[in-house]
């Protein structure tokens, strides 16, 4: 697969992640050992397989790659096939105020030491010039980042971009959506993790917080795979729904918000009061789906609350509901409102009478939160299968 291979410190993954992330949503494939290695892999066949495969070689210069050896290897090899091709391979960019290694010394270099955005503008010139954004890559190797603001908000302009380079009845992966890193997250994650593995030193230690931990711990791990199966299942089965594209996207970033909003609190509970890492934030909720959850997640004052269903039909009309559950809207909103217009009390199909901002709002991102994060089993792609009522 021609793309571009890069070279860096473990020690510099930050920002390496943040650099993949921007080459790939403007089209130019990454190589990069996180995204491609599992557990059991051959480090060097990988490695230098991707550097034979790539078209070029982003050499990220540090204090930090100055110092590894497995950077100095991935150099050697790639001056190599330089010499060998006869054609330029390798292009150097410069993190920190350090000089170039001798290997490299003399080459002109993007310098993201002053400007990230500057260096990017760099470097990005020189990829489209060579055509590093033209490749023809399977539609299986495409990453999808899954990039957020102030922690619980996904940017899904991003997603829509990288959806452009999949053919419209592509199914997306799991495995191809990244979480992008942020700095509050690994650190809370860390000190969860920090106590669980020094307990007994814990001054707060006792059987209740070793089993709250330790349940803080297994919860943490479904959320965390709850939010790229969510995801998918909403891109995937949307589709039966007749929504477009960017409808579902909306769907996803409530959906997101819903289960990072969630996971957050947890992380923040698990801190010790004698150490905190971060002050609580006021969209992070240890139940978005509760009164407050809600309220602060979609920015309303008052709820209503919609029963949905499975209809159970008298003379052919369906006149309750069973297998039900609530999802939660805008009660100021104009569908509130028209509901309790023109249908209160009867029971109506949730996709042929529920607007589409509705649907994608809160039916579907609350539905899939309960699927997801609380373990209901709830098909709610079924279009002509569930009703609603006003609770």
């Amino acid at each position: 697969m021609p793309g571009v291979f890069l070279s860096h410190s473990s020690k510099d993954k930050a920002f390496v992640l943040r650099l993949a992330v921007d080459l790939t949503t403007r089209r130019i494939p990454v190589w990069l050992d996180s995204w491609e290695m599992s557990l059991g892999d051959s480090l060097s066949r990988f490695i230098f397989g991707g550097i034979d495969s790539s078209a070029f070689l982003v050499a990220v210069v540090s204090k930090n790659s100055l110092k590894s050896g497995w950077v100095a290897r991935e150099l050697a090899a790639a001056l190599a096939k330089e010499g060998a091709s006869g054609q330029k391979f390798i292009l150097p960019i410069r993190i920190s105020a350090d000089e170039l290694p001798a290997s490299l010394e003399g080459r002109i270099f993007a310098d993201f030491s002053r400007s990230y955005f500057d260096g990017l503008e760099v470097l990005l010139r020189e990829l489209k010039q060579r055509r590093a954004d033209k490749p023809d890559i399977p539609s299986e190797k495409r990453i999808i980042p899954l990039v957020f603001a102030r922690q619980i908000f996904l940017k899904t302009d991003l997603i829509a971009e990288m959806l452009k380079f999949l053919p419209n009845d592509y199914t997306v992966r799991q495995d191809q959506l990244v979480v992008y890193p942020c700095t509050v997250y690994n650190k809370l994650r860390k000190e969860l993790k920090y106590r669980l593995e020094n307990l007994r030193d814990d001054p707060d230690y006792g059987p209740a917080l070793e089993e709250l931990l330790e349940s803080d711990y297994r919860t943490l791990l479904k959320l965390e795979d709850a939010l790229p199966a969510g995801i998918v299942e909403i891109l995937e089965r949307g589709r039966k729904t007749q929504l477009s594209t960017g409808y579902l996207l909306r769907a996803c970033e409530y959906y997101a918000r819903l289960l990072r909003s969630r996971i957050y609190a947890l992380l923040w509970g698990a801190q010790s009061r004698r150490h905190l890492i971060a002050e609580r934030d006021d969209t992070w909720y240890s139940e978005p789906l509760g009164t407050d959850g809600i309220k602060g997640l979609y920015r309303i004052k008052n709820l209503e609350y919609l029963s949905i269903g499975d209809p159970v039909r008298e003379d052919g009309f369906p006149a309750g509901l069973i297998n039900s559950w609530s999802v939660v809207i805008d009660a100021d909103g104009s569908e509130s409102k028209t509901i309790r217009k023109y249908q209160y009390p009867t029971l109506a199909n949730v996709y042929s009478a529920l607007g589409s901002d509705t649907i994608t709002d809160y039916f579907i991102p609350q539905t899939v939160y309960r699927r997801h994060a609380l373990g209901a089993d709830i098909p709610w792609w079924e279009t002509e299968r569930f009703y609603f009522g006003i609770e």
